[in-house]
């Protein structure tokens, strides 16, 4: 199993996050495949970096859930598209 592979193994996260690393990841996978390498210390520590961003990403969205859910804001809430979440009281205010 290459270093990739173990890696996205072990990738949680949102999905559009998880998606696009996962693709990433596969890309990297398939070139480490066809030439036979296992790739540089740095394609390891990018890769690394991305999968630290991914959880940190759903980590600040878990995070803003739990406080909107606190505050009983969850009727009307969106997610945008960098991982925000808003949500709008009864008048319809940000």
């Amino acid at each position: 199993m290459s270093e990739s592979d173990k890696l996205l193994k072990d990738l949680k996260g949102l999905k559009n996050d998880v998606t696009a690393v996962a693709g990433q990841l596969a890309k990297q996978s398939e070139m480490e495949s066809l030439f036979g390498s296992s790739g540089s210390m740095s394609n390891y520590y990018h890769n690394l970096d991305m999968i630290n961003r991914v959880r940190a990403s759903k980590e600040k969205y878990d995070n803003a859930v739990k406080y909107i859910t606190d505050k009983n804001g969850m009727n009307d809430y969106v997610t945008t598209t960098d991982g925000r979440v808003v949500v709008t009281d009864s008048e319809r205010n940000l």
